[in-house]
């Protein structure tokens, strides 16, 4: 099928059950009439509609059909965030959230937005690469899309993007396509996000919620997007950014997309155009638009790295209870280049290589095929090894930065007792204890003394 023909398929509601299977292990089970729902609101943004009626929110009000539609749209998010506030999805920190909306802030008031509806940049607790734009003026920006962009140009360029959504109307697009009961079948390839699942996402179902994160995530359709990347341009280009450095974010997608299978990024996987024509459109506006285009424009990369640092390092956690090894460990690198001095970064490095030698499976579902291959060539046993060893050192890096941060001597415990190595794994058990002697695991950590125990003599298996 061409990638962008329409074939349709009609719908029905069958009460039957489905069951989808995310890359964190959760498993998730919707009657069908809810997925065919959500599948519908998912892609049907890839057919053609007549928009002829829906003008920018700072131009005029909509007719009154199409009014209904919107108010509609605004009391469905409403309802959304209210889900996702409950659900504690989003990732809390005053500093970058003013930072955040510093940057927006430009591009509300040269859009007339700022008169209209108040805009507001919030992190989610998700480490995909994503964004998505929301009826109500917030913008929802993944904190693994943070972890993965590299400057304030690349960032300007994404939010000004997701504001061409909310300044063009494009839910109240997507609703027109909702009510044309038509689906396309690379829906049924997208399932649910199995993101979602992070912060709770079986309720997204039950709500009818979904349909908001769904189409949110998952694009508008092509014409709206392409849109949207020209639209950024315009704005970030008259905020003096460099519109070439703030292409490379396409880069960023086009990496994900090379070094990992497909899993719940579905931000360049819908109804996006691919990436590489997007970036070319961008790099062909910029070509025509020269003139206008600032000879040395701004890209604040350090501003932008020392402002969402915090963010970035957490996401390294994010993505290590997502199972998502390989992410884990490019976030890691990435925060010990930028601070070779944060214990904290070497320690969550050194759990991602604890874990690792256990999940052979998940790491075959995350990375691209011929990673996968090249782990799969090594001894077992010698990749265990491997992998144990690099954790220990990256323990020990962190216990000589920061000698009282406690979490890492509860980890070189486990990493040697694991190896068979049961009196340091009981030295570092003891110090773990000593210096943190209400730790909500010390249950399992005295367990883990008590089989040390009952081991009768040096070497024997507990």
């Amino acid at each position: 099928m061409p990638p962008d023909s329409c074939s349709k398929i009609s719908l029905n509601s069958t009460a039957q059950n489905l069951t989808i299977s995310g890359t964190n292990n959760m498993t998730m089970r919707f009657r069908i009439s809810h997925f065919l729902s959500l599948a519908l609101i998912l892609i049907t943004a890839g057919c053609a509609t007549d928009r002829t009626d829906i003008k920018p929110l700072n131009e005029s009000n909509l007719p009154m059909n199409l009014q209904t539609e919107e108010d509609e749209v605004r009391h469905t998010v409403v309802q959304f965030q209210n889900y996702l506030e409950k659900q504690e999805a989003f990732y809390r920190d005053e500093a970058l959230e003013k930072y955040l909306d510093e940057v927006i802030a430009p591009f509300a008031q040269e859009s007339g937005l700022d008169q209209k509806i108040p805009l507001r940049v919030k992190v989610l607790r998700d480490p995909t690469v994503n964004a998505m734009a929301l009826m109500t003026g917030d913008i929802c920006v993944h904190s693994g899309l943070l972890a993965r962009l590299r400057s304030e140009s690349e960032l300007a360029f994404v939010l000004a993007h997701e504001i061409s959504h909310i300044y063009h109307r494009d839910s109240v697009y997507q609703m027109q396509n909702l009510k044309r009961k038509t689906v396309t079948f690379k829906t049924l390839d997208l399932l649910f996000t199995p993101a979602a699942a992070l912060f709770g996402g079986s309720g997204l179902s039950e709500m009818t919620l979904g349909l908001i994160y769904g189409s949110a995530v998952s694009g508008y359709g092509r014409q709206a997007e392409s849109s949207a990347d020209l639209f950024a341009l315009e704005k970030i280009v008259k905020a003096g950014y460099d519109p070439r450095d703030a292409v490379g974010f396409f880069d960023v997608l086009l990496a994900e997309k090379k070094r990992y299978r497909r899993g719940i990024e579905v931000f360049f996987l819908s109804s996006h155009p691919s990436n590489e024509r997007r970036k070319t459109a961008c790099l062909r506006w910029i070509q025509e638009n020269e003139k206008a285009v600032p000879s040395s424009g701004l890209t604040r990369q350090e501003k932008f790295l020392a402002r969402t640092y915090g963010v970035r390092l957490k996401n390294v956690r994010f993505n290590l209870d997502a199972a998502r090894y390989f992410h884990a460990l490019e976030n890691a690198d990435l925060a010990i280049k930028q601070n070779p001095k944060d214990a904290e970064a070497y320690f969550l490095k050194a759990e991602i290589y604890q874990n690792m030698p256990d999940k052979l499976e998940k790491i075959k579902e995350e990375i691209a095929s011929s990673r996968w291959q090249k782990i799969k060539s090594q001894e077992p046993k010698k990749l265990e090894a491997k992998w144990r060893l690099k954790s220990i050192s990256f323990y020990q890096k962190a216990v000589e930065l920061a000698p009282d941060f406690s979490p890492c001597y509860r980890g070189l415990g486990v990493s040697y007792f694991q190896q068979g190595d049961y009196g340091k794994a009981k030295e570092f058990f003891e110090k773990y204890l000593g210096l943190a002697p209400q730790a909500k695991d010390r249950r399992s950590v005295l367990r883990y003394l008590k089989d040390i125990e009952a081991i009768p003599a040096k070497g024997a298996q507990p």
